[in-house]
């Protein structure tokens, strides 16, 4: 004799999948599917958990496995018991999730009321060209000033920069200043330095130059003293040579004359 699969089940003690079985796996997934679309994650736990209650009461009450199966009362008490604590649970999730979603669309509802159309503002001039060096301008709360930024060009800067900008141009203008003073200073010494090195070479110089006169003038004038003495002395004759008148003297310094000797003729004689 053949039984169905509930019968067949019944007397051997196990149990297999049968049509209910697959038509209501079926039938869930479907709603499982639904419940996703519409209600996401939530719209699932719930749909298994109410899934999971009816069919865990009804194996309760009934005490039969229903379509899933259940072996025995208490696991079909067990699972009614999970399937409403999973819908609660997916209960939970959907209700914040749905009010959040109702309060954010009635919010921009509202917004889209009560918004008025935004106007064109003013926004901050930081960084932007002006024209009159050191003029000034506010914008909110803030003091902008017209100052010529590092790449030499008229800007708004906020007070702040712009203040810190000018002290630290006028100390590099300062430091310049005191480099090129103590340039000056140190080139001054330098030429009065110099000055004083040439003319002290020009004044010894001129002092070697005067020493260097003195002493050929000297020269010359014992030279012609020399010459003066030279020429007034007495010439150096030789006794008895032939002379023709005057005086001298001998090697040995005796005075000689020119005069007519014995043989008549003019020699030189000791006076």
């Amino acid at each position: 004799m053949k039984y169905t699969g509930a019968r067949r089940a019944q007397i051997t003690g196990r149990w297999r999948p049968t049509v209910s079985f697959w038509i209501m796996a079926a039938v869930l997934i479907l709603l499982l599917i639904s419940s996703a679309a519409t209600s996401g994650f939530a719209g699932i736990l719930m749909m298994l958990g109410v899934f999971a209650l009816f069919t865990g009461l009804y194996g309760f009450i009934f005490k039969r496995r229903s379509w899933a199966g259940f072996p025995s009362r208490k696991v079909a008490g067990l699972a009614g018991a999970g399937g409403l604590i999973v819908a609660m649970i997916g209960g939970g999730i959907a209700g914040p999730s749905t009010t959040a979603t109702a309060d954010a669309k009635n919010v921009g509802a509202l917004a889209d009321v009560a918004t008025p159309t935004p106007t064109a503002t003013e926004t901050s001039p930081a960084l932007t060209a002006c024209t009159d060096e050191d003029a000034t301008r506010q914008f909110q709360d803030e003091v902008f000033v017209c100052t010529v930024n590092r790449a030499d060009k008229l800007v708004w800067l906020d007070k702040a920069t712009s203040d810190t900008l000018l002290a630290d141009r006028a100390a590099e203008k300062a430091a310049a200043e005191k480099a090129a003073a103590k340039k000056a200073a140190a080139e001054k010494a330098a030429a009065k330095k110099a000055a004083a090195e040439k003319a002290a070479k020009e004044k010894a110089a001129e002092e070697k130059a005067a020493a260097e006169e003195a002493a050929a003038e000297q020269a010359a004038a014992e030279q012609a003293a020399a010459e003066q003495a030279a020429e007034q002395a007495p010439a150096v004759v030789h006794p008895g040579a032939f002379c023709s008148g005057g005086t001298g003297v001998s090697s040995t310094g005796k005075p000689m004359v020119c005069a007519p000797a014995s043989d008549g003729r003019n020699r030189w004689q000791s006076q």
